[in-house]
């Protein structure tokens, strides 16, 4: 794809720059040439001028794609636009004008070829003017394609996200929170009646909470990290019936990123695998830490837990593709994951930009 997009716009650029130099070049040629020059002679020389045309144009095209479509530029999009494009119509101007020195001073004696001051003079004039409606004409047709395809793309990127977070809603009732959990997690409370009635009124009342969240809060973006907080701890809580005292639990929370937003259950699929592929399958136990703070312009959230990455997981990788996915659709480049095995330890990181 990256190929045929290259192929594309190399042809475009040279069909382009080649078409405006015939026509310049035919009407120079039959109006106001050089009655000194030959057709080989002009011909080489408008050449040059649309080699010079193509380097300009491409170092604008690349430029823009780099400082203004990329959403890199702190300043106007327009003032960096208007910007280049002065910077390098000056500059294709001066490179044009040096080679037509150079024509006139070295080649055209070499040549015998004696052009009158005031005739080279009026050539080179005119030449500027041309070259900057050249030029001015490039970025008019490039700009409006550059941005249809800019929108083209974002449209793509948004409907892949709603499809990947629909999925990942999909993914959230029959793996997240599967009927099996809701299972175990019922007949867990069951057995807790007979009990504890009070305390299983409150585990039917997080269970529910659970299915409401999973329901509600995955057709969102994003979410503030104390509604997903509260996820956790009915998660953990009901677990806990099962594991009892194998599982523990610890929260390092700084107060002002309570309010900062985050995709809806990213830090619930950590915490889950934590519990299944970590505590569950250690016979004491263990402890799982979550630890969220920012730094700088980024929150970092944190989840370790005892035990030992298991590689050949299908519901690991799954998982991990899916919370990679998501970070790249929703923040590109700017956000990051990483999955280590430090110390028989266990530690997932989730890097998110806050502007």
């Amino acid at each position: 794809m990256k190929n045929y997009k290259e192929t594309l716009y190399w042809s475009a650029q040279i069909a382009f720059w080649s078409l405006l130099n015939a026509f310049v070049f035919v009407r120079y040629w039959t109006v106001s040439r050089h009655g000194n020059l030959i057709f080989w002679q002009e011909s080489i020389s408008f050449t040059v001028y649309a080699l010079i045309g193509i380097f300009c144009t491409h170092e604008i095209k690349k430029y823009l794609g780099k400082n203004v479509f990329s959403d890199k530029t702190k300043t106007s999009p327009v003032l960096h636009t208007i910007g280049i494009v002065v910077f390098y119509i000056i500059t294709s101007s001066i490179l044009a004008l040096l080679y037509t020195k150079l024509c006139n001073s070295v080649i055209y004696p070499l040549l015998d070829i004696n052009i009158p001051e005031k005739e080279s003079i009026d050539h080179r004039f005119n030449f500027l003017v041309e070259n900057i409606i050249i030029l001015l004409s490039w970025v008019a047709c490039y700009i409006p394609i550059k941005v249809m395809l800019e929108l083209n793309r974002s449209n793509k990127e948004r409907l892949i996200l709603k499809a990947n977070l629909k999925e990942s809603q999909l993914n959230t009732l029959r793996g997240q929170i599967n009927p099996h959990f809701i299972f175990n997690s019922l007949n867990n409370i069951r057995g807790l009646i007979l009990e504890d009635a009070h305390k299983s009124r409150e585990m039917i009342t997080r269970l529910s909470d659970m299915l409401r969240y999973s329901l509600t809060k995955n057709d969102f973006d994003a979410i503030a990290l104390q509604d997903e907080l509260e996820m956790v701890d009915n998660y953990i809580a009901i677990s806990k019936i099962q594991m009892e005292d194998r599982l523990q639990f610890e929260k390092n929370i700084s107060i002002n990123t309570k309010e900062i937003l985050i995709p809806p259950m990213i830090i619930q699929m950590l915490i889950e695998n934590a519990t299944k592929h970590g505590i569950a399958n250690i016979k004491n136990g263990g402890v799982i830490s979550l630890n969220i703070k920012q730094e700088a312009n980024n929150l970092l959230i944190e989840v370790v837990n005892p035990g030992k990455l298991a590689s050949d997981s299908n519901s690991i990788q799954l998982g991990i593709k899916n919370i990679k996915e998501r970070l790249a659709l929703l923040y590109k480049e700017n956000a990051s994951f990483n999955l280590d095995e430090i110390n028989n330890q266990v530690i997932a990181t989730i890097q998110i930009p806050l502007s």
